[in-house]
């Protein structure tokens, strides 16, 4: 689903404004966007909105699985290891595809593209 840059733009002014995200500089003149650790504070409430749109929402299964990036197990919607039982924070999770996750498409946006691999969160999707 494609967000018009206006939109895009006002909501990442908002989340910049509360404390959520900082722009940083992504070499030469480019600037991103990463989160303070008051957006990373958020990671146990995502994780938990995630699992419950796949229990109601998601009838091909989750689009995407949470691992603990340390053995590869999955992450349970409490947000622990279901090997090791360790509590498993953002820094420590590998996102990976789920069976309800759709393939890319040549209409994709880079980042939706990159968002269908498996990739670790607090990382960014490409060099």
């Amino acid at each position: 689903m494609r967000i018009p840059r206006a939109v895009l733009t006002d909501r990442l002014t908002t989340l910049t404004e509360a404390g959520v995200l900082r722009r940083v500089s992504g070499g030469g003149r480019r600037e991103v966007y990463e989160l303070t650790s008051k957006g990373v504070s958020l990671w146990p409430v995502v994780r938990a909105i995630t699992a419950w749109g796949d229990e109601h929402y998601a009838p091909g299964g989750p689009r995407r699985i949470f691992r603990h990036a340390a053995d590869n197990a999955p992450v349970s919607s409490d947000g622990r290891c279901t090997n090791c039982a360790a509590t498993v924070g953002a820094e420590d999770t590998l996102v990976t595809p789920g069976p309800g996750l759709t393939a890319p498409t040549d209409d994709d946006d880079l980042v939706t593209a990159a968002l269908t691999r498996p990739h670790r969160l607090l990382r960014p999707l490409r060099d």
